[in-house]
Parts: structure tokens; sequence; C-alpha cells
């Protein structure tokens, strides 16, 4: 592994891990307005038009990008969602990604054929709620790495007031993985990200790749193990990555930035 790649891992994991001591709980319940996302109010009401600027879409994405500019977070994960192409019955996308997990081989890059992967590393990852985790991985030159954060909201509680605008389920976070589009374009020659290999830690626990625990809201469970879901990620591609890099990028957005 290169130098570079060592060094961006220990700084990443060790400043997630001091940002998730540090923040404080909420002091105060959300004001009226911020009530209008609530749990109690149906995530209704809430101001939505910055959303298709908070992310990379992928083209199927991309065509009905114009209608989130109404309703909710949740109301367009759902849309995109639906228009992402099959399913299993786990609920993952198959139209875009083949799949491997860490608990039958290693998922090593040579072995994906230059096809986009999704690693289902196990152990302590996990979706807000509570399905399998993976991140995925787009095989590129090996010299070159983009590590991208995946962004998508967030889910939390403040005395009593739940707000559950996050991407919310493994099948949520690969529809909005931004494969095929903006920085993860290959067919686009003014993309000079286009030949990279693109390690991409899927966002869907709702806590910016900063929770390592349970919660217990209006008597339901929501996992909230993002610092798990980023180090699952980041030692894949500590283990992976082999050799000099003569080019790393380190990307996100909304809330993987």
């Amino acid at each position: 592994m290169s130098l570079a790649l060592r060094v961006f891992c220990s700084v990443l994991l060790q400043t997630v891990h001091a940002a998730s001591k540090d923040i404080p709980p909420p002091s105060a319940a959300p004001s009226n307005a911020d009530d209008e996302c609530s749990v109690a109010n149906g995530g209704a009401g809430c101001d939505q038009d910055h959303v298709p600027l908070m992310q990379l879409k992928s083209k199927h994405v991309m065509e009905g990008a114009h209608h989130a500019t109404s309703g909710s977070w949740t109301d367009y994960l759902s849309r995109v969602t639906q228009s992402g192409g099959s399913r299993s019955q786990e609920g993952r996308s198959t139209s875009q990604y083949e799949e491997c997990h860490l608990k039958e081989s290693k998922c090593p890059m040579s072995a994906m054929g230059g096809k986009p992967t999704l690693v289902y590393p196990g152990g302590a990852t996990r979706c807000i709620n509570g399905d399998a985790y993976a991140f995925a991985v787009v095989p590129g030159d090996t010299d070159k790495l983009l590590f991208y954060f995946e962004g998508g909201g967030a889910c939390w509680e403040a005395k009593g007031n739940v707000v559950l605008q996050c991407t919310d389920s493994i099948a949520s976070g690969i529809a909005t993985t931004g494969l095929g589009s903006g920085i993860q374009d290959r067919s686009n020659e003014n993309n000079p990200l286009r030949s990279y290999t693109v390690v991409e830690a899927i966002y869907c626990a709702g806590d910016a790749f900063m929770g390592t625990m349970e919660q217990n809201w209006t008597g339901s469970t929501y996992y909230q193990y993002g610092y798990h879901n980023a180090v699952a990620t980041i030692d894949w591609a500590k283990e992976n990555i082999v050799g000099q890099l003569s080019s790393l990028v380190i990307a996100g957005y909304s809330a993987g930035s």
C-alpha cells in the first residue's frame, strides 16, 4: 500500500472517531418549522429545492431529478429506488453491480473482472434499518484512487422529535451512488477522473459516518453504525490498493462531505 493511502486512512479514522465523541446532543427540540419533517407530521412540508444538487446521480436517476424539488428527501429516495432496476430478495440493485461477500472470499479487485461490484463486509456494519451493508468498488487504473463518501441526509432525535430524512436502506444507498455520471462518468473525455479506481463508502446509516450505536426512538430500533461502515470500506482499500499511487482523490457530497 502506498504511503499516501496509509496516511489518509490513519488521519481519516482519527478525525472521524474524535468528531463522533465531540458532537454534543441536541440542546433543544426543533422549531415548529423543523417539525414539518418529523415522524409525527409524516415528513411532509420540507423544502427540498436543493436536493438535485446534493448528489451525482446515475443516468436512470437523472431522468426524474426535476421531480425532486417537491416533497421530502425520503419521498425522493422512494422514487429513485423504484426506478433503479430490478432487486434481489434482499432489496439490492441487480442492474448495475456485481456482488461479493467477505464471508465467502476476500473480494480482491483482481477477481472483479473490471466490473462495478458491491462488497458486503459483514461484521459490525449495518444500515439504519438493519439491512446488510455494502460498499461499492469500480475497478480502474490501479495507481489512481478516488475514495468517495456518499451522502444522503440525516436521521436524529431531539427531545422526543424524531427526524427521519436520510437514506435508510441499502437499496436506496445503491440507487444513489452516482455510478455512470459526474466524476464517475467514464465515457466523458472531459472527466479527469474517468479512469480512476473508485472505492465508495455507501451511505445508509443517517449519521455522517460517525455512529457506533443502536438508537431506540419512539419504540423502534435504528442502527447508526456508519463509523463501522466507513472503517470496513477503508480496511478493504488498505488491503487491496497496493503499490505506489500516482494520484489519490478524496471526495463526497452532503453527509459524506
